[in-house]
Parts: C-alpha cells; structure tokens; sequence
C-alpha cells in the first residue's frame, strides 16, 4: 500500500522515470470493493540545471573581446 487517506488523492515521491500502472479500491466497514483496472501515468523529470564555472563563462563570453563590466559571483 502507498497512500490511504480519505482526502481523495495522493502525491507519491521518489519515483524515478518510466511508466507506471496503479489501481484502487475503496474500502469501508462493510469491507473492501475490487481494485480498479489500472491507471497508467508516465514519469518524464526535468534535466538537471547545468552547471557552469567562471573560467567557461569568460571563455564564451568575452571571446577575444576587452569588457570594462561586472560581474557578481555568489
């Protein structure tokens, strides 16, 4: 079991990319009902941010160019 809770929905953490099939059913005091045909959801997350270090900004930015600017490193 992932989620149980009378709320109606569910937000589940941790899954990594790929397609994945869930059922439910709903349960009371009389018992508990069949599960559902499944539901399929796809996982697709974001790349990453890139990184990039001060020496291959200058590089890419300046060019060969003299630049009287600023630049803030935090």
């Amino acid at each position: 079991m992932i989620y149980q809770e009378n709320t109606g929905g569910a937000t589940i953490w941790g899954r990594p990319d790929g397609t994945r099939g869930y059922r439910v059913r709903g349960c009371n005091a009389a018992g508990c009902g069949p599960y559902s045909q499944p539901g399929f959801i796809s996982i697709d997350h974001p790349p990453g941010t890139p990184a990039i270090n001060l020496a291959d900004w200058l590089r890419n930015t300046l060019r060969g160019k003299i630049v009287m600017d600023t630049c803030t490193i935090r």
